[in-house]
């Protein structure tokens, strides 16, 4: 289990079949109107590989660049010249301003905030077992769900820490998250989208309370957070959890994603070369998942005091 699975990200993108709660029919995984005028020149004149050239098995999926929430000031033409479709954004980064969220959109990229659930950033504490708890998380969750659901240029939020530390398991944990699940899309409505980021544990319900057969009636989207360097694992591993994870939402409209890390493990930070990250994102397509992305591209430290370079980097990384 690794400790940081969820400390600072942008970008992501989701699809959805919308039915059983009236969604949207718009597929949001589809940001590109196809009007790409320029993005591959300007790809190039900044050393970049955009993915959708790419002739791999995910070459016709929505791939996602997971970078530090510290730089949602990147150049969002860039973002979308490397074959980015979205971006995540953390919910609680205070220079994020609408005019920034538009300039995102202006530049092809569909918008999702994601925010703390469970765990409280402020204090750096675990919140789920206490008798106030889940009152604790609505009220963590609402004002962000609120600026989601006025704000008709961002597009859904996804709910991060929704689970408990994994430390004292215990079965009546799954209710109190997926009531905090159900309270989120009754606030947030049914015309934006709700995810959720997951562990990548097959015993996910009983250690985390991540109760997959619960949650999928609520949600758009689970995004495995699918880190081999951290659970020290190899690529197959990634398509096996996938596998996994995609046969638990199968015959719903809750899609299953996963992101991969950039670098070896929160414990050696070295970016991994360019044929490695594409046969990860392999693995996910193949192991069934609707989408895949990378989790702190271009990181090169992971302290907040000198948070990653922004897109510099990206040339070592290789989309």
């Amino acid at each position: 289990m690794f400790k940081k699975f969820c400390a600072v990200f942008i970008i992501f993108l989701m699809v959805f079949s919308l039915v059983d709660f009236g969604f949207s029919s718009e597929n949001i995984m589809n940001s590109d109107d196809g009007t790409n005028t320029g993005v591959e020149s300007l790809a190039a004149d900044n050393n970049l590989v955009p993915v959708t050239t790419q002739a791999t098995s995910y070459s016709s999926h929505p791939v996602y660049d997971v970078i530090s929430g510290y730089q949602y000031n990147f150049n969002p033409n860039i973002i979308h010249a490397t074959g980015c479709t979205a971006v995540i954004i953390n919910a609680r980064c205070s220079g994020l301003t609408d005019n920034r969220i538009n300039e995102f959109k202006n530049a092809g990229l569909k918008v999702y905030l994601y925010c703390p659930s469970f765990f409280n950033p402020d204090t750096g504490n675990w919140d789920y077992s206490t008798p106030d708890s889940l009152n604790h998380a609505k009220a963590r969750v609402s004002p962000f769900i609120d600026r989601v659901k006025g704000n008709s240029n961002i597009d859904g939020i996804i709910l991060d820490y929704i689970r408990t530390s994994g430390t004292y398991p215990d079965p009546k944990y799954k209710n109190l998250i997926c009531d905090l699940i159900a309270f989120s899309r009754d606030r947030l409505g049914n015309d934006k989208s709700l995810s959720a980021f997951i562990m990548p544990e097959m015993n996910g319900a009983a250690t985390y309370g991540q109760d997959i057969d619960l949650m999928k009636s609520y949600l758009n989207e689970i995004i495995l957070m699918s880190y081999k360097g951290n659970y020290q694992q190899n690529s197959d591993w990634i398509r096996n959890i996938m596998d996994y994870f995609q046969s638990k939402v199968e015959g719903s409209n809750c899609k299953a994603s996963a992101i991969i890390q950039s670098y070896r493990s929160d414990s050696d930070l070295t970016l991994l070369p360019t044929n490695e990250l594409y046969s990860d994102m392999d693995q996910v397509i193949k192991g069934g998942g609707y989408g895949t992305g990378l989790f702190r591209a271009g990181l090169n430290t992971l302290s907040t005091s000198n948070p990653y370079t922004p897109y510099t980097e990206l040339n070592d990384v290789r989309f």
